[in-house]
């Protein structure tokens, strides 16, 4: 399949090469970080923190909105290590039905994880294989340890890369490079 290296921003008026989902980087970016394409211009004593959050200066102090909204419909100050999450993803809707406070980072990293599951799938309980990148039914995944020493993987996936790493490993030691034997011996089933 041939890249057309033509690609434009999407943008009416941009003529800046493509960079990524039909907008050159700039365009990216303001999307990523505020919604939309607009260049946006801030009202004294706030900004953009270089995450892409809305910031306010109070007493000298910038703290993220999403942060002083959550505050404001909970009536007290947020705890230490609080993460503040964006249901729908978009920094700049700092909307109080689109927030949701989150004990910690962990806690905060897992329902990404399951909202990347759903998206994908349709089904939030559904685990990412790290071999192959498909996700699949819990019963069918194998979990181990962290996602550093194989994370959660189909059984047959798991075996495979298992097999590859030991071959190569072999071959490192005995100082041979692959060859296509090698090759089809480590992808056969």
């Amino acid at each position: 399949m041939a890249i057309d290296l033509n690609l434009k921003c999407q943008v009416e008026g941009c003529a800046k090469i493509y960079y990524c989902k039909g907008y050159c980087r700039m365009h990216y970016e303001r999307v990523r970080y505020h919604g939309n394409t607009d260049r946006l211009k801030a009202e004294r004593g706030t900004g953009y923190s270089q995450y892409g959050y809305n910031v306010v200066m109070i007493n000298g102090i910038s703290k993220p909105r999403h942060v002083l909204v959550a505050e404001k419909a909970l009536g007290k100050e947020l705890p230490k290590g609080v993460v503040v999450h964006h249901i729908d993803e978009n920094r700049s809707n700092n909307d109080p039905r689109n927030l949701v406070v989150c004990p910690d980072r962990g806690y905060h990293q897992i329902l990404h994880k399951r909202m990347r599951a759903y998206e994908a799938y349709g089904n939030a309980n559904y685990l990412k294989c790290y071999c192959c990148g498909k996700y699949d039914a819990p019963e069918n995944i194998v979990v181990s340890g962290t996602s550093k020493s194989g994370g959660s993987n189909h059984p047959e996936c798991k075996k495979r890369r298992d097999r590859e790493y030991h071959l190569r490993k072999k071959l490192e030691r005995d100082g041979r490079a692959p060859t296509i034997r090698h090759i089809l011996e480590m992808n056969k089933e």
